[in-house]
């Protein structure tokens, strides 16, 4: 048997065949395991006495780095040859051709304003774009007021 942790107060239980038992939390005194549709209360020892020896294995947690250009965050874990012009540019690879922008965007196309993340700079080059926006929250609202007003233009000409 082994226990994965998820939180610090609650464990994926797996049998000796690695599938899933259930959901154990630990609240003080007790352990409460659920079962399907199924809630169990244990003490340590009945829960011992129950599935055995548990290995308990700690939950691993990974720290992202995140890396930004003109405090723009960027969609890679490595970045190359980075410019900071008045559009800032980076390559994603040492021998990448193609270079791509810190950020949120909206870029216009043909639907309205679209969201993206980090697009080729040639794509900002070659269609009407706002933007950098620093968070995703920021560049949603300013492509919502952005289409409302393509909408607003577009019933005004009929």
């Amino acid at each position: 048997m082994r226990a994965k942790e998820i939180t610090p107060n609650s464990w994926i239980l797996y049998n000796k065949n690695d599938v899933k038992l259930g959901l154990l939390i630990s609240n003080k005194n007790e352990f409460s395991l659920f079962l399907k549709n199924k809630i169990t209360r244990y003490t340590s020892e009945e829960l011992q006495e129950t599935f055995g020896k548990i290995k308990w294995e700690e939950r691993i947690i990974v720290e992202s780095k995140i890396i930004t250009i003109a405090k723009l965050p960027v969609d890679s874990d490595e970045i190359f040859d980075v410019i900071e012009d008045d559009i800032p540019s980076y390559k994603k690879s040492k021998t990448g051709k193609a270079r791509y922008v810190p950020g949120y965007w909206g870029i216009k196309f043909s639907s309205g304003y679209v969201t993206s993340f980090c697009p080729k700079l040639v794509t900002i080059e070659q269609n009407d774009s706002i933007g950098p926006f620093k968070t995703k929250f920021e560049m949603d609202g300013e492509i919502v007021l952005a289409n409302r007003r393509i909408n607003e233009t577009i019933l005004k000409e009929k």
